[in-house]
C-alpha cells in the first residue's frame, strides 16, 4: 500500500468517523509534544512526572471523543456495537491507525536522532567539515531507510487486515468483548482506546 493510499484511507475515515479521527489527532499531538523535548531531561524525575501528567490529561481528553465515536458507530441507537457496527468501527480504526503509526514513529526517529546528536555534540563539533558532512549524510540515509521500513510495515499490516478482515474483526471483537455478551459496550470501547490501558 502506497503512502498516498494510506493517507487517502485516513482521510476517508476522517469523514466517516470524525470523532475517531479527532481521537487519533489528539494522541498524535500529545506524542509529538512528549517527544519534542530533551530526551535526557525526559528521563529525570521531573521529566517522568511531566510525562505522567501528560498521560493523565490525555486519558481525560480522549474519553469524550471515544464516547462520541461510540455513539457515532452505534447506528441502531441501542447503546452497544453489534458485530456489524463493530466491523465498521474496526475498519475506521485501521484506516486511521496506519497514518497514525507512521507519523508517531517518524517523530520517535527524529527524537532519537536529536538525542544522539546532543549526546555526541562535543565529538561532532571537533570533527573536520568533511567528516561532519559524511556523518550528516549517514544520519539522513538511516532516517530515510527507517522511514521507508515503517511505511512498508504499516502497508503490510493494513493489507493483511484487509485481506483477512472478517477473521481479524472477529478476533478483535473477541478480545474487546470482555463480558462475552456478543456486543461491545461503551466501557469496553473506552478500555480498548484509552492509552496505556492493558487492553489497548
Amino acid at each position: 500500500m502506497s503512502k498516498a493510499a494510506i493517507s487517502e484511507s485516513a482521510n476517508m475515515a476522517a469523514e466517516a468517523a470524525p470523532y475517531l479521527h479527532q481521537y487519533f489527532e489528539l494522541v498524535k499531538t500529545t506524542a509529538a509534544a512528549a517527544l519534542e523535548g530533551d530526551m535526557m531531561e525526559m528521563m529525570s524525575p521531573d521529566g517522568q512526572k511531566k510525562m505522567q501528567e501528560m498521560g493523565e490529561k490525555l486519558k481525560s481528553d480522549v474519553k469524550p471523543l471515544i464516547e462520541q465515536s461510540f455513539k457515532h458507530h452505534d447506528t441502531k441507537g441501542n447503546n452497544v456495537l453489534d458485530k456489524d457496527e463493530a466491523s465498521v468501527f474496526f475498519s475506521h480504526i485501521v484506516a486511521e491507525e496506519g497514518a497514525f503509526i507512521e507519523s508517531v514513529v517518524a517523530l520517535m526517529v527524529k527524537a532519537t536522532v536529536n538525542m544522539m546528536v546532543t549526546m555526541m555534540g562535543d565529538m561532532i563539533k571537533d570533527l573536520p567539515e568533511d567528516k561532519k558532512a559524511e556523518m550528516d549524510a549517514q544520519i539522513k540515509t538511516a532516517i530515510a531507510e527507517a522511514t521507508a521500513q515503517i511505511h512498508t510495515d504499516v502497508g503490510a499490516m493494513t493489507d493483511a487486515y484487509k485481506a483477512n478482515k472478517a477473521e481479524r474483526d472477529a478476533a478483535a471483537f473477541a478480545v474487546c468483548d470482555t463480558n462475552g455478551d456478543g456486543t461491545l459496550e461503551l466501557a469496553e470501547v473506552i478500555q480498548i482506546l484509552t492509552p496505556d490501558d492493558p487492553k489497548n
